[in-house]
Formats: C-alpha cells, structure tokens, sequence
C-alpha cells in the first residue's frame, strides 16, 4: 500500500512539472493581454481629452438649440 502512495506522489509531481513547463512555455493567450493593455492606454488617453472638449461641445450645442427655438 505504502509504494501505491508513493509512486502516486511520484506521478504527480512530474505531471505537476510537466504541466508548469507547458504553462510558462504557452504563448497563446499574450496577444489577448497585449490587445487588453492597448485598450486601457487608450482610454486613459481619452479622459483628458474629452474633459477640455466637453464645455466645447456643450456651448455649441446650446447655441443650436437656441437657434432651433427662438423666443
């Protein structure tokens, strides 16, 4: 009984490795990581220049709305 054990701890350990190999040697989710990475930097880009075109576009479409319903 106490070799089953042991050779079942022996199996699991080299399946164990095998599978950190496999997992430090996977490539095939980084272009997803680098697409999300992408998107975020964007983003955080985009803030800055929708806060100063914001009273831009508030003002224009204020005087549009004045021109559409004069008093």
């Amino acid at each position: 009984m106490i070799a089953n054990v042991t050779l079942c701890r022996v199996a699991t350990m080299k399946n164990a490795k095998y599978l950190a190999k496999l997992f430090v040697r996977d490539t095939s989710g980084a272009t997803a990581i680098e697409y999300g990475l992408i998107a975020a930097a964007m983003g955080l880009m985009l803030i800055p220049v929708m806060f100063s075109l914001s009273t831009t576009v508030k003002t224009s479409l204020f005087d549009v709305m004045l021109g559409l319903f004069p008093s």
